[in-house]
């Protein structure tokens, strides 16, 4: 009975450990793949939790288009933490800007020229964070953003706890 107490007191402690609190700082990285773009990339984020159930972050996304396109995404976005103990489930909403560049080589000899676009649209969308250490966890993440026809971003990495 003792052996059986201790286990389930260790338990519950180690649970308190891994709660998210309000201050902390997370570092992401991780792969996505855009389904309009249908390639994938390497994604790098930040979030600062506000309090224990909202914060707030930004993120960069650059996908390995074939040359000459290249495709990128800067969002910011807001989360609202559903579940704070376990697996940390949220929603999210924001804003993204997706740019997009095409090199033109110049038939003249004189060097090459790009043509770009970029455009904002809205981010809707939810995520899971899966703790494995106390400061390391596994992350997947599911974004629709509105901007030019509109994409399903799919993200899957790492997040790092300070």
């Amino acid at each position: 009975k003792k052996i059986l107490f201790t286990l389930f007191a260790a338990l519950l402690f180690s649970t308190v450990t891994l709660a998210q609190e309000r201050g902390l700082i997370r570092a992401t990285l991780g792969l996505a793949y855009a389904t309009e773009v249908e390639e994938v990339g390497i994604n790098i984020g930040a979030e600062y939790l506000i309090t224990d159930e909202i914060s707030g972050g930004i993120s960069y996304s650059t996908f390995f288009t074939p040359d000459p396109v290249s495709f990128s995404s800067i969002n910011i976005d807001g989360r609202y933490y559903f579940l704070t103990d376990g697996p940390f489930v949220y929603g999210l909403f924001g804003i993204g800007i997706v740019r997009s560049e095409v090199e033109v080589p110049n038939f003249f000899g004189i060097g090459d020229t790009s043509v770009s676009d970029s455009e904002v649209g809205l981010n809707i969308g939810t995520g899971a964070l899966f703790r494995l250490t106390d400061n390391i966890g596994a992350l997947g993440q599911l974004k629709y953003n509105t901007a030019a026809s509109g994409q399903l971003v799919i993200q899957a990495g790492l997040a790092y706890t300070f």
